[in-house]
């Protein structure tokens, strides 16, 4: 299944398959993921997992709510993701 490149300039992503809802290949928010990822230790050489991933997400959401002026889509954690993730439910 060949997955469909996000658009570069919208902050949010709908329908990725791990849930995802933050476009860190949009310059401005992966930028912030840089920041965060140095902010708390997390290798910028390797993918982060999905908690820190997830942590990063919760966080960031609001602040890109505000600055693009949208909506981030709804929660849409799979199931075998969120039963590995204990703040998957904030």
């Amino acid at each position: 299944m060949e997955m469909e490149r996000p658009d570069l300039t919208l902050p949010f992503m709908t329908d990725n398959p791990y849930g995802y809802r933050v476009n860190v290949l949009n310059p401005y928010v992966q930028e912030l993921f840089t920041r965060f990822r140095k902010k708390h230790g997390i290798p910028l050489h390797y993918p982060p997992s999905d908690e820190e991933r997830l942590a990063f997400e919760l966080q960031i959401i609001p602040h890109l709510e505000k600055r693009f002026r949208c909506k981030a889509p709804p929660p849409n954690i799979p199931r075998r993701i969120a039963e590995r993730i204990p703040i998957a439910d904030s």
